[in-house]
């Protein structure tokens, strides 16, 4: 009797040993810790989890393609359940999440914040579809995208025979309608490398990346008053995850979700982005261009040219663009 008494109660405190174990989730990113995104904003929403389960979330987080390697990959690793979310730029998926792409368009992003949010209401809305599988835990606009060479350039005529590195459809319209030589399918760890290599000439990427990416150490000109386009990041959650944890986790998922870690993904950019600025402002190897009025004109043409193209291409195209645009 004592022995099974004894056998009952050990069994007892090892069941509530494992009924305290906190819920793991895994993140993944294919880029290092270093990213504002990953140094801070991660790190701050895992912190945030953690306190509003009471300990009973515990954020895993796996940098650098640990979980797997390459941006084509993390949608991929939602799905399976390799990961329960991750940080998936969108653009390396084309055609799985649609209508996403508008921010790629010039003049749509005036900043990180106002287009993390101008998403999450478009995802809300319905007007970007392909989500509902997933839990959209935040939206991150990664913009807007600007212009740097190796080369000085004076004026946007100087970009014709340019081979830039370009990400997507919309920006490849952009680097052509310039007259320049769209380059694809370079991951953006890759661009210095192939910069170095000159096998590029530049690059169409936004300000709060280019240490990330070491684009500096390649390129000396950066044009900062012609705004590219942006470049969509989701952070998605694995459903069939989402669904198998208790009323009390999900309230700590619930409450993070959406407008808060977007709000802090958006600002965390826009503090990155003013301190590249200002990083490249005082050094001396950097020279940050201006467009004159008169090519700026001249480079609105072209960019309208490209909006009108890519509005044309679909109503669906045409309707959300008007929601992204509306103020």
């Amino acid at each position: 009797m004592k022995k099974l008494l004894l056998t009952l109660l050990t069994t007892a405190v090892f069941s509530q040993m494992a009924m305290a174990e906190p819920v793991k989730l895994k993140y993944s990113s294919f880029l290092p810790e270093t990213t504002q995104t990953n140094h801070v904003t991660i790190p701050r929403l895992k912190a945030k989890l953690e306190e509003l389960s009471g300990g009973n979330l515990s954020v895993e987080m796996y940098f650098g393609g640990t979980l797997g390697a390459g941006p084509k990959t993390q949608m991929r690793l939602v799905n399976n359940g390799v990961a329960d979310f991750a940080e998936i730029p969108v653009p390396y998926t084309p055609g799985r999440i649609k209508g996403i792409n508008v921010f790629e368009l010039p003049f749509v992003v005036k900043d990180n914040l106002n287009g993390s949010l101008k998403t999450l209401d478009l995802i809300k809305s319905g007007d970007i579809k392909g989500t509902d599988r997933f839990v959209v835990l935040g939206a991150l606009q990664a913009g807007p995208y600007l212009i740097h060479t190796r080369d000085k350039i004076a004026s946007i005529d100087d970009l014709k025979g340019k081979r830039m590195r370009v990400s997507g459809a919309v920006q490849s319209a952009i680097a052509e309608a310039f007259g320049a030589v769209p380059v694809a399918n370079i991951p953006a760890t890759q661009i210095a490398e192939n910069l170095s290599r000159k096998l590029l000439d530049g690059a169409l990427v936004d300000m709060a990346n280019v240490y990330n990416f070491r684009i500096e150490e390649e390129t000396k000109y950066h044009v900062t008053n012609l705004e590219l386009g942006a470049f969509s990041v989701l952070f998605l959650m694995n459903k069939e995850k989402y669904e198998g944890l208790s009323a009390e986790n999900k309230k700590a998922i619930d409450t993070v979700k959406g407008e808060w870690f977007t709000k802090e993904l958006g600002k965390e950019m826009n503090i990155q982005a003013k301190m590249v600025l200002d990083k490249l402002k005082g050094d001396s190897s950097q020279h940050l261009i201006e467009l004159s009025a008169a090519d700026l004109k001249k480079a609105q043409a072209k960019m309208q040219a490209v909006i009108d193209d890519w509005t044309k291409q679909s109503a669906l195209n045409a309707k959300v663009y008007q929601a992204a645009t509306a103020q």
